[in-house]
């Protein structure tokens, strides 16, 4: 039993009222269910009963057994002072408020259908990626397209909030936060750790002394990155290490500078090598001056994807590697890279800026970015088409993508629309 079967069983009263009473023996009568609370406090708000001859407005709790009160230290928590009805599946143990009255309970086990709870069981135990792909095809269009909307909205809300975080923990640097970002995102998932390793261990404001200076630039990120400390004969790699020694020393670097072995290449196609790739985030750097304004003020795709129009200083047209010449190449961010840089960058940027700041306009724009641009490609993906659902664009994508590991993968089939009407179906018929 879970706590959020309780939870949909009181949300949508799929119990038996007959001769419905508390554990004591007193008339209960549900006037109002009330409201299902996500941030802290008891479970349900603003809800109206009827206990014996009075009604009582107030808060519910749920939860499977009553002794989970105490496990929740609710005891000695006011907060928990106004729940007028204790909803639990098996009632173990006699709960007080703080003031030491009891709380009325009623017990469920045995006023739940048990065909509704093994329907239940069955969907949160299949072994598909999508616990309810084999029925998927008997939702309404409109349900499964209301729930890529929640879902969108929920990834925004999501990564609005990482974001409002690392600003915390930036002092309110929106530059620092942009910055964090685009270098954490500069991984490409393979190397997305290391590079958030990086942009701690290298402060934007060592980067903004010397973006004029590109040579400058990329040894410290090379530096930084444990990519310097080899003896080669390269003369580029030479000049890239001295700059780098005077400057480490200049700043005090050295204690946080990582080790070459962070950095995965192993099954890369060499445009991904992380050495590639911090080459051109030092253009890129250099180029914007100010990360979080170039994101920030651009109105449009077009405005927006040519700030990501760089490419590498002449070494890497040559090179994958130091000390290791290639066929000469000009070596661009491609355009899904810059895609996926907009997506997991910029966008999160403008979601929590307008959550932040109360400008609807740069939620907006996020949105309308996500529906102009081209959806992502991956397994996730290719789950969902099989299972027909269109994804025409990122907004699709993205969504798609956050029902799959927010509520597919973690079973919360009950927070799910499309769950919720497969057992609201099964229930009704």
């Amino acid at each position: 039993m879970q706590e959020a079967f309780l939870h949909f069983i009181w949300k949508h009263q799929y119990f038996d009222k007959n001769d419905l009473a508390t554990t004591n023996g007193d008339f209960l009568e549900i006037f109002d269910q009330g409201f299902l609370q996500t941030d802290a406090g008891p479970d349900f708000s603003q809800c109206r009963i009827k206990i014996a001859d009075i009604t009582w407005s107030g808060n519910i709790e749920v939860h499977v057994r009553s002794g989970a009160w105490l496990h929740h230290h609710h005891d000695d928590d006011k907060a928990y002072d106004n729940v007028v009805l204790h909803v639990v599946w098996e009632n173990d143990k006699t709960i007080c408020r703080t003031d030491g009255t009891e709380i009325p309970v009623l017990e469920l086990k045995n006023r739940v259908s048990i065909e509704l709870l093994n329907k239940y069981n069955k969907l949160i135990n299949q072994p598909y990626q999508i616990p309810c792909q084999d029925q998927f095809h008997l939702v309404s269009d409109i349900k499964k397209l209301g729930m890529a909307d929640k879902t969108m909205l929920n990834r925004l809300e999501r990564k609005a909030k990482e974001v409002s975080e690392l600003l915390d923990l930036s002092g309110g640097n929106w530059e620092e936060v942009a910055y964090r970002l685009l270098c954490r995102n500069f991984g490409f998932k393979i190397n997305n750790h290391a590079f958030d390793q990086l942009a701690k261990a290298l402060p934007l404001k060592y980067i903004h002394k010397h973006s004029n200076d590109l040579v400058q630039v990329e040894a410290l990120l090379l530096g930084q990155s444990g990519f310097l400390d080899a003896k080669l004969a390269d003369t580029y790699y030479v000049q890239l290490q001295k700059e780098y020694k005077f400057l480490a020393q200049k700043y005090q670097l050295h204690e946080y500078k990582l080790s070459k072995h962070q950095w995965k290449f192993l099954r890369l196609r060499p445009a991904n090598f992380p050495t590639l790739r911090l080459a051109q985030l030092a253009v890129l750097l250099s180029k914007l001056k100010n990360v979080f304004s170039a994101f920030i003020d651009s109105t449009s795709l077009d405005q927006l994807s040519e700030q990501f129009d760089i490419k590498t200083s002449e070494y890497w047209c040559t090179h994958y590697h130091f000390d290791n010449e290639s066929e000469k190449r000009i070596k661009k961010l491609g355009k899904s890279s810059v895609e996926n840089l907009i997506i997991n960058t910029v966008i999160p940027i403008l979601a929590a800026y307008s959550k932040l700041h109360g400008e609807q306009i740069y939620m907006d724009r996020a949105i309308e970015l996500l529906h102009q641009l081209k959806p992502e490609s991956n397994k996730i993906i290719k789950v969902w088409k099989d299972l027909n659902l269109p994804i025409s664009n990122a907004f699709d994508s993205q969504s798609t993508i956050e029902w799959h590991n927010e509520f597919c993968l973690k079973r919360k089939c009950l927070n799910c629309n499309v769950g919720v009407h497969i057992l609201m179906k099964s229930e009704k018929s």
